[in-house]
């Protein structure tokens, strides 16, 4: 994980079902690499890795969504919990410039967060 007012994303969804353990994630960390994953064994799929490093504009876009979306202000114990149909995590670091006033660090770890949005 970053250091402490270093920028750090990283999302995943997943689920295992008929075909295994399927998901998606992926990362963005401090010093610009972002990280992808995908495994879906659907006909025999095999696992697409990809690394790539990102310039700082898409660090600060990541960085504004972030800030406007209010997502650090969230307290992750009132959303859902991993069920049968699968999870998702979301671990954000952010630099202090980007916290809310009420709280001085907070890395944020959801399960579900949008349960209500799978099919």
């Amino acid at each position: 994980m970053a250091a402490a007012d270093e920028f750090y994303l990283r999302y995943y969804v997943g689920h295992q079902g008929k075909f295994g353990h399927e998901f998606l994630e992926f990362e963005f960390r401090p010093d610009g690499k972002m990280r992808y994953a995908n495994n879906s064994n659907y006909k025999n799929d095999t696992m697409i890795r990809k690394e790539v490093f990102v310039n700082e504009g898409v660090i600060e876009a990541l960085k504004k969504v972030i800030k406007d979306s209010e997502i650090m202000q969230e307290d992750d114990r009132n959303w859902p919990m991993p069920d049968k149909v699968g999870r998702q995590e979301l671990e954000v670091s952010v630099p202090a410039s980007l916290r809310p006033n009420a709280y001085s660090k907070k890395s944020v770890s959801l399960s579900a967060r949008l349960s209500h949005l799978r099919a």
